[in-house]
């Protein structure tokens, strides 16, 4: 409530100042896509250890993958 009512008594006035000077680019953000194709000849049919599940999977190789991107990006796929 606090914050609200300070937001709403010390809100800014006044017309907007002129741009700022472009900054240095910044480190992070970084996007690569990449479609596969598989065909159904090369999915791999595994099961569970207990032998109750089975299912299909397939191994992409791709040097871009790294161990760094792993532990701290982010990487999604998609089956259309």
């Amino acid at each position: 409530m606090l914050v609200i009512a300070s937001l709403a008594l010390f809100s800014c006035e006044g017309p907007m100042g002129p741009q700022g000077p472009q900054g240095v680019p910044g480190e992070g953000m970084f996007w690569k896509y990449y479609t596969y194709t598989v065909k159904s000849q090369d999915w791999k049919l595994a099961t569970t250890e207990d032998g109750l599940n089975t299912y299909y999977w397939y191994e992409f190789q791709n040097e871009d993958i790294t161990d760094d991107l792993y532990l701290n990006g982010y990487v999604l796929g998609y089956l259309v």
